[in-house]
């Protein structure tokens, strides 16, 4: 299983703009963290992440990051990162997770940097 960080796009345009082309940088303060999730990949994750036969913040598999009235399906211009790396902090308390970004497109996703 992997770890992935769920980011919903704040400006709902984005889904009109990605479509067919992702950024080549973004940057994640324009985006909110809604949850993490345990899955296979990003297409198992995707479909977590929406509702489709009931609410997906039900679905066992996610952790919610925070608590909203109304979460909305995961969509195209929302931005999955796949952590790829877990270590130790610099005063070996903290974790740091780093990993690859990911654009859900119109068909499929797009690596971008964040």
């Amino acid at each position: 299983m992997k770890e992935y960080y769920i980011y919903h796009s704040k400006d709902p345009m984005d889904m009109c703009l990605r479509l067919s082309k992702a950024p080549e940088q973004i940057d994640l303060d324009n985006y909110d963290l809604v949850a993490m999730v345990e899955s296979e990949s990003l297409g198992d994750t995707f479909r977590i992440t929406n509702h489709i036969e009931s609410n997906w913040l039900d679905n066992p598999e996610v952790r919610i990051a925070y608590k909203r009235e109304r979460v909305r399906s995961t969509s195209v211009g929302d931005v999955v990162v796949e952590i790829t790396d877990i270590t130790l902090g610099e005063d070996g308390l903290g974790k740091v997770k780093t990993g690859k970004a990911y654009m859900v497109m119109g068909v499929g996703w797009e690596e971008v940097k964040v």
